[in-house]
């Protein structure tokens, strides 16, 4: 089992959230990845991690000013956590789901939700719960899956 699969796994069941999970997500230039070295060594394509639509909306949202941002997203409610509802699946070759994120007092939002979330959870689920969390790491997309790749050799 990998270092950073069991680490994860500690600390979901630590934190009592098998599903939850702290990402980074990394903008270069005016485009934002998500930082899945995991993704990547299983031969996955960098351009494949590139969020787009909706999803760059919401982390514009979160992270401000930010270049980088760790949000924790679960498929369960947790304390202090938004939520995103499906609204419907996207057919090929488009895939992914549409979301809608309620906003208080402000108008709700649709978002585009990519097939990448099919690798974070395993499917598209019914809600989404995400929570900007402390300061994201500073290595970039590149420095993580070089890490990994060099944990595992």
């Amino acid at each position: 089992m990998q270092l950073r699969t069991v680490e994860a796994v500690r600390h979901a069941l630590a934190s009592g959230h098998p599903d939850q999970h702290t990402y980074t997500f990394v903008k270069e230039d005016a485009t934002w990845y998500i930082d899945l070295p995991d993704y990547l060594a299983q031969g996955g394509n960098k351009e494949d991690l590139r969020l787009r639509a909706g999803t760059n909306r919401l982390l514009k949202m979160l992270a401000g000013k930010s270049r980088k941002i760790a949000v924790t997203i679960d498929s369960e409610p947790f304390e202090g956590a938004g939520v995103l509802e499906l609204v419907d699946h996207c057919p090929a070759p488009r895939g992914g789901a549409i979301y809608l994120m309620e906003r208080g007092h402000e108008a709700s939002v649709l978002i585009w939700i990519c097939d990448i979330a099919l690798f974070v959870f395993g499917d598209m689920p019914t809600r989404i719960y995400f929570k900007k969390s402390g300061p994201a790491c500073r290595r970039t997309i590149e420095e993580s899956t070089r890490r990994l790749l060099e944990v595992r050799s």
